[in-house]
């Protein structure tokens, strides 16, 4: 087993700790390490890759336990092509799905998030992530872990070895315990079982252009319906123009090779074409060409009162930018090229492309291992997560509170909304900051969480340095802490996670 020392890094660049890393190589090797931190009550704190970014990386949130990174249990357990079922371990990466379900020549892919090609599946979802397509805790259908007394438990159908049904239905019999370990601190899960999304025959992206915020908020009771329908099926994920530019810039001058004109030419026609302040994005997928026709359809008549409805053939993509090219259209197609990396998220296609915003450019253009930097660089960036009622009130009230107060501290945020589910709307705010404001830039996004608090706009998650900040029922404090005391009496994983 390797054992790494740990100097703190982190993106959102809290303060460094001093620290180690251990890397078990074997399940066995990780009850080991459990055993041990019993025996000498030594804290552990389990992640997956630590791509935790924005929100404290690998940090943990006491600041003084050992790191426990599970990236070398990366092993693909099973798969199940009938049902679209795969079986993981903590380490294993978007990237590394998606290329074996090519190798399979899979008909499912994995939904995906647009952070990088090397965060972890299991980390993300542990956390309720949120990918292009759902919410991952939907897709799990089962979870094995590793208590605090180094028991090895299966939750769910997946616990009888011999059941039918283990790779359909999650929830066994009697008490249901796996969502007791999302966001929790009670066990440490080693492997999951995750629905696969089926691919479709036909698809298209959908792209809605708004004027103004209050725009977007009067076609959200229309948005609910669609989705209440099945018109929409998936995330639909509406960016401010901050957003959207910073993430396509870098990829522009990557793919402009040097070309600095061709560059700069493809950044004036980006802005031309992101001539609204809100830019909504979804994909729809059919199975026979009449149903996505139907669905084009409804979505243009019921949205184009509030914003410009486009749509782009996603199998068309690369012959609409050759053609720009042939018609001497060369910043236009620059401009194609560097969007296709984030409509492709959409069919589950894992990118860094969306790390172009931490990454030193130089290195962006590479390519390679972007990853691994991106603790290390001189930019930083912080999220703070609200979800709440899917409403036009609401909406208003975080654009406007978010604004209000980064114009305040001197930043502008990037902001988008998601329209997770019916009635549920989630924003993902982030502040990008060199590290020279980075005392200013957290004070923002903590003034922001914290506003947005007390109107009611909880987050669905959050930061270390803020877990356990939020004011609970004392029974249901207690009743969490009698489980504590049940999965792990000792304390030793990740204490203060979620503030218990």
């Amino acid at each position: 087993m390797d054992i790494k020392q740990f100097n703190g890094e982190n993106v959102t660049k809290f303060d460094p700790i001093d620290s180690f890393e251990l890397y078990p190589e074997s399940i066995q090797e990780l009850q080991n390490c459990l055993k041990i931190a019993i025996e000498k009550k030594i804290c552990l704190f389990p992640i997956s890759t630590g791509r935790n970014w924005g929100l404290g990386s690998k940090l943990p949130p006491d600041n003084k336990s050992v790191i426990l990174n599970l990236s070398k249990l990366n092993e693909i357990y099973d798969y199940d092509e009938s049902k679209g079922v795969i079986v993981v371990g903590p380490g294993v990466t978007q990237d590394q799905i998606s290329k074996f379900l090519i190798q399979k020549k899979s008909d499912f892919f994995l939904d995906v998030t647009a952070s990088s090609k090397d965060t972890s599946l299991i980390g993300n979802t542990l956390e309720r992530g949120i990918s292009y397509n759902c919410l991952r805790v939907k897709n799990v259908l089962g979870i094995e872990l590793i208590d605090g007394q180094n028991r090895i438990l299966k939750t769910g159908q997946w616990r009888f070895e011999n059941s039918k049904s283990k790779y359909c239905y999650p929830y066994g019999i009697g008490p249901d315990l796996s969502g007791l370990f999302f966001q929790s601190n009670f066990g440490i899960i080693i492997k999951m079982v995750y629905k696969l999304k089926r691919k479709s025959k036909y698809s298209c992206s959908v792209q809605l252009k708004f004027d103004t915020i209050e725009n977007v908020a009067k076609s959200l009771p229309t948005i609910n319906e669609l989705l209440e329908s099945k018109i929409f099926d998936n995330i639909l994920h509406i960016a401010n123009k901050e957003r959207a530019l910073i993430s396509i810039k870098p990829e522009i001058i990557k793919n402009s090779q040097n070309d600095t004109n061709l560059a700069n030419k493809a950044m004036q026609d980006l802005g031309k074409l992101l001539d609204k302040e809100w830019i909504g994005t979804n994909s729809l997928f059919a199975y026979d060409k009449n149903s996505l026709k139907y669905q084009k359809k409804i979505i243009k008549n019921q949205l184009s009162q509030f914003a410009k409805v486009e749509f782009v053939d996603i199998p068309f993509q690369e012959k609409i930018i050759r053609i720009l090219k042939f018609l001497g259209l060369k910043s236009i197609a620059l401009v194609a090229k560097s969007a296709v990396p984030f409509r492709d998220l959409y069919n589950g296609t894992p990118t860094d492309s969306a790390l172009g915003c931490v990454i030193n450019q130089n290195r962006f253009n590479t390519f390679v291992e972007l990853s691994k930097y991106v603790d290390s660089e001189n930019v930083g960036f912080i999220y703070t997560l609200p979800i709440t009622h899917l409403s036009e009130k609401n909406c208003i009230e975080i654009v406007q509170t978010t604004e209000e107060i980064s114009e305040k501290h001197f930043f502008n945020p990037s902001i988008t909304l998601n329209i997770v589910d019916v009635n549920c709307l989630e924003a993902v705010i982030s502040i990008e900051f060199d590290i020279s404001k980075r005392n200013e830039a957290h004070r923002c996004i903590d003034e922001i969480e914290n506003t947005l608090i007390s109107k009611g706009h909880y987050p669905y998650r959050t930061n270390i340095k803020k877990m356990g900040n939020f004011p609970e029922n004392e029974q249901y404090v207690e009743v969490l802490k009698d489980l504590k005391l049940i999965f792990d009496p000792n304390n030793i994983i990740a204490p203060n996670k979620y503030g218990i």
